[in-house]
């Protein structure tokens, strides 16, 4: 069994007044924080999260902030004007439990900006809220299917000429008259 996988992703700005390579540096920083084993272990154990129930039975809680931490991703734009545009994911079972969790990330964020910003020097903001995924991002049942189809036609020819030319062995010669 292959279990849906729903992505949900949210856009964030961060703006600096320092020049573009500090704002980057800034960013880095604060994904650091953001996605550090510590912070990780206490969303996955949120109850409004409850995330991985069946894998922290299993398994060490250690492993199972690496598997969540494989599952979130932090993609960046390039810097123009002492400001980065990028985007948080995270890929779950349950799709309304990814976008909580985007919410959750991207909030988190957006919180390392507040107070002072001229003191701290640069300022986080949500661009796109996270959004609830309506279709699964994986798996591709149509490929499986097609695959699976195209497999079995190629299987079922090379037993049907396997057969035809084991025959063609067993069969005995006529006899020459």
């Amino acid at each position: 069994f292959i279990p849906n996988v729903y992505v949900s992703l949210a856009a964030l700005r961060i703006t600096g007044t320092a020049d573009s390579a500090r704002v980057a540096d800034r960013l880095q920083e604060i994904e650091q924080r953001v996605l550090s084993h510590d912070n990780l272990a206490r969303l996955i154990q949120l109850p409004q999260l409850d995330l991985y129930k069946k894998q922290r039975a299993q398994m060490p809680l250690a492993d199972v902030v690496e598997k969540m931490r494989s599952k979130v991703r932090v993609y960046t734009a390039p810097s123009v004007r002492h400001a980065q545009a990028f985007a948080i994911s995270f890929a779950y079972p349950d799709r309304f439990k990814a976008q909580a969790t985007v919410r959750e990330l991207s909030g988190q964020f957006v919180e390392s900006s507040l107070g002072n910003p001229r003191e701290q020097g640069y300022t986080v903001d949500l661009l796109e809220p996270a959004y609830l995924p309506e279709t699964p991002a994986s798996p591709n049942r149509l490929s499986i299917a097609t695959l699976g189809a195209f497999a079995g036609l190629l299987i079922g020819l090379v037993t049907l000429r396997w057969r035809r030319s084991r025959r063609a062995q067993l069969t005995p010669a006529p006899a020459a008259a």
